[in-house]
């Protein structure tokens, strides 16, 4: 199962500097994932009150090489599994969605699209691993289907 990789933007740094989420955080977080020779195939984020993180996917093979990089670089970071859902492209689909997941007692951890396929998307759904299972259920998910 791919796994997405929630990255603090805040911490301590490999040089010992203290990293805030201020000018410079995303491109250092990225020149510390590059240095290892790690693609970043999706990523998304956000700032509050001087906090601020990522949700981010690499290729299948280079997963364990993003733990290493960033644990090498002072990076906190959580490993959640990714359920992938294909959502249609209009109002109240990711509603819909969410609301499966909700009623299934299950909190979403992270979400990214991953693929824009005209009228439907690709998303990436973050999910702790004790909650794959209710997850994919609630959405009516198998392993031989991704649709919903």
């Amino acid at each position: 199962m791919r796994k997405q990789f929630l990255v603090a933007l805040t911490g301590v740094g490999r040089d010992s500097d203290f990293r805030t989420t201020g000018p410079g955080a995303l491109a250092s977080l990225a020149d510390s994932i590059a240095a290892h020779g790690i693609n970043i195939r999706a990523i998304g984020g956000a700032e509050i009150g001087g906090s601020g993180g990522v949700a981010l996917m690499v290729n299948d093979d280079q997963e364990d090489g993003l733990e290493r990089a960033l644990r090498s670089a002072g990076y906190t970071a959580v490993e959640v599994d990714s359920v992938e859902v294909e959502i249609e492209d209009q109002p109240g689909a990711l509603a819909e969605v969410a609301r499966r997941i909700a009623d299934a007692g299950v909190n979403l951890e992270s979400i990214l699209i991953i693929a824009d396929r005209g009228e439907r998307v690709l998303v990436s759904l973050g999910i702790a691993r004790s909650n794959v299972e209710p997850a994919t259920r609630a959405l009516g998910l198998s392993k031989e289907t991704l649709a919903v």
